[in-house]
């Protein structure tokens, strides 16, 4: 009888740790599904997210990426949701965490769907390599949001009642004041002002996105703003007309009988063929600890959960990358390369690890951030952060040849900081060499080429050394 007493309070205490909460897992190449919902609710879930994977692939002409499962968490109630609740509103929310892309799910329903696919379209934005102004970021995740199944159709543009009602009732905020609205702007970060950005910038995307008058060239303006180009200047040249005549057609459109949905196929990644299973618990429990990084006061409950997760299993490289994650956003890049060290000893071969671990480690521990960037290039060669890195620590060691071998597999680069320091590379290389020709004519380049003062006044220091021996 005492026997069975006391298995009867061994359960009872365990479901209570546990809070009682039946996590499961689903999983295909681009999404790994953590979920106390039921299966036919995380299937649903994971349907949206390839309808928008698949249709923002499709309408952007975005080449997919290498397949990296971008993780979700579902919560089947409110109760379970509430410890990670971003804030009051939030029903679902996008959180980048050390080196993870989370998608939290808070409830579920119409209402969180949309703003999940909301959050999820900035995922896609970022991934593919965009850096959009507010206003297009935001409209586009707006637009994106009302996309919907019809049998075996996906439709979107559905009018945004809440939105349109706001437009015809609020004050008119010029579209170039709204245009120009950064990061820091009040009309994307103040309650009372951010509304107008997010009403006419979706109200603004619906109409050059959707319309037959605009929309064949609506998608051609990501890459020229996300290039830098301004705003009110992109579009005069994509649709050939002064924008005051833009923001004439945009009033126009509010009041106008309606906004047109669009009917699109999409091919989707099938999701109705995948069965879950029970939950690592410990992927599940990094994942919650996760998602306390981002909010407010919560830093040091997830610095306790990663360090009990490093004792529960201490072989496991995930918790000591999350603690140096942690302990260099407080700061301490000594103790994050530490951490990163651990967890690079314990196996961890992440892309973005391996290359931050070494740009910590390189001043005190030259042979683990060359280990490090080595791993790194042996997975991708291409990578040219990573080979510049590279290259640079062989030349702060005195290996000159070494450091033009391993810069000299570089056949493009991806912006110009790029392009200038692989140049002064080959150049301080050539110098230390003693290849003053060499050295000379790639300073003279440098020159020509670079518009930062410092490149150039490091040009000027090679072409000085070199012209004088």
């Amino acid at each position: 009888m005492l026997r069975a007493l006391s298995i009867l309070v061994f359960l009872l205490s365990t479901a209570a740790v546990s809070g009682q909460s039946a996590w499961i897992t689903m999983q295909n190449q681009n999404f790994r599904a953590y979920s106390t919902a039921s299966e036919r609710e995380t299937r649903d879930v994971l349907n949206q997210f390839e309808r928008v994977r698949g249709f923002f692939i499709q309408l952007t002409g975005a080449a997919p990426e290498k397949s990296v499962p971008i993780s979700v968490v579902v919560f089947g109630t409110e109760k379970e949701y509430e410890p990670y609740r971003l804030n009051a509103f939030a029903t679902a929310y996008y959180a980048h965490r050390s080196d993870l892309d989370l998608i939290v799910v808070g409830k579920l329903g119409e209402e969180s769907s949309r703003t999940a696919t909301h959050e999820y379209t900035h995922l896609e934005l970022r991934h593919a390599g965009y850096s959009l102004p507010p206003w297009l970021e935001e409209g586009v995740a707006e637009l994106f949001s009302t996309l919907h199944s019809v049998g075996n159709e996906t439709v979107f543009g559905d009018t945004l009642i809440g939105r349109l009602q706001a437009l015809n009732r609020d004050p008119w905020v010029p579209m170039e004041t709204i245009l120009a609205a950064d990061q820091s702007s009040p009309y994307y970060n103040e309650a009372k002002q951010a509304g107008s950005l997010y009403n006419q910038s979706w109200a603004f995307v619906h109409m050059l996105a959707t319309t037959d008058k605009y929309r064949s060239k609506f998608w051609g303006l990501l890459p020229a703003l996300s290039s830098g180009t301004p705003s009110v200047q992109a579009l005069e040249t994509t649709y050939g007309m002064p924008f005051a005549e833009l923001e004439s057609e945009l009033k126009t459109y509010i009041r106008g009988p309606y906004f047109r949905k669009l009917i699109v196929k999409i091919r989707l990644d099938a999701t109705e063929k995948l069965n879950s299973q029970p939950a690592d618990m410990f992927e599940v429990h990094e994942a919650l600890a996760e998602l306390l990084l981002g909010l407010q006061g919560r830093q040091a409950d997830a610095r306790t959960r990663f360090e009990e997760l490093a004792r529960e299993d201490p072989k496991r490289p995930e918790p000591w990358a999350s603690l140096g994650y942690l302990a260099w956003r407080n700061g301490k890049p000594g103790e994050a390369a530490e951490d990163f060290g651990k967890a690079f000893d314990l196996g961890s071969r992440n892309p973005r690890l391996l290359l931050d671990y070494a740009q910590l480690a390189r001043g005190d521990k030259p042979e683990a951030s060359a280990a490090a960037l080595t791993a790194l290039l042996g997975q991708d060669p291409g990578n040219v952060d990573a080979r510049l890195t590279l290259a640079n620590l062989q030349l702060s060691q005195g290996q000159f040849n070494e450091a033009l071998a391993t810069a000299g597999t570089i056949t493009s680069v991806k912006s110009d900081d790029q392009r200038d320091y692989l140049v002064y590379l080959r150049a301080f290389a050539y110098l230390r060499l003693g290849d003053l020709a060499k050295a000379h004519a790639l300073a003279e380049e440098l020159k020509k080429m670079s518009s930062s003062p410092d490149v150039r006044s490091r040009a000027d220091a090679i072409l000085h050394f070199s012209s004088h021996q």
